[in-house]
């Protein structure tokens, strides 16, 4: 990684040893520069297996200060660098088959049509600017929850995500009308 002046000149220069993957390879795919000079840096470090000769590879996510000076050890123009996560697992999942749909009821009510709820649901509403405007529990067990939208709520298209222990199972859009 280096640092050039706006004329070009070079300012600085580092070299970052991904050790961890005895990396024989090391790209960095993009670099962004913060508002404090500080710049991150997202890549690939890659190597073949020594049992099996199939390359291995892994993400590389690096933050350097605005010299590109890696930690608290002081600033080297070749710097080791070691793994902070040395093992990921996926992320839990939701069981499965369980779509939630929302079914106009009239009068700003809708049926949150929900077959196989057998845990606690809670359906979020946002506006298409994100931002949460209401949220209700799902009744565990019933295949159908009266949902009422707040009367201070406009006409409009909303989206809706069911979720489960903080993990989405559902989403949908849903226009509301009065």
């Amino acid at each position: 990684m280096f640092r050039l002046s706006p004329s070009g000149q070079l300012l600085w220069q580092r070299e970052y040893i991904y050790w961890d993957a005895l990396a024989q390879v090391m790209l960095l795919y993009d670099l962004v520069e913060d508002p404090y000079g500080d710049i991150v840096a997202t890549g690939f470090a890659s190597r073949p297996d020594p049992d099996d000769g199939i390359w291995k590879g892994q993400a590389v996510l690096l933050k350097v200060d605005s010299m590109g000076c890696f930690g608290a050890d002081g600033c080297n123009d070749t710097t080791i660098v070691h793994s902070v996560v040395s093992s990921t697992s996926p992320p839990p999942r939701a069981a499965p088959a369980q779509a939630v749909r929302l079914l106009p009821a009239g009068a700003g009510e809708y049926w949150a049509l929900a077959p196989e709820l057998y845990q606690a649901t809670q359906l979020l509403i946002y506006d298409l600017n994100g931002r949460l405007v209401m949220e209700q529990p799902l009744s565990v067990g019933e295949a159908l929850s009266r949902v009422a939208f707040p009367a201070s709520l406009p006409q409009g298209m909303y989206v809706y995500v069911a979720e489960q222990g903080g993990l989405a199972v559902a989403r949908g859009k849903v226009v509301h009308t009065w």
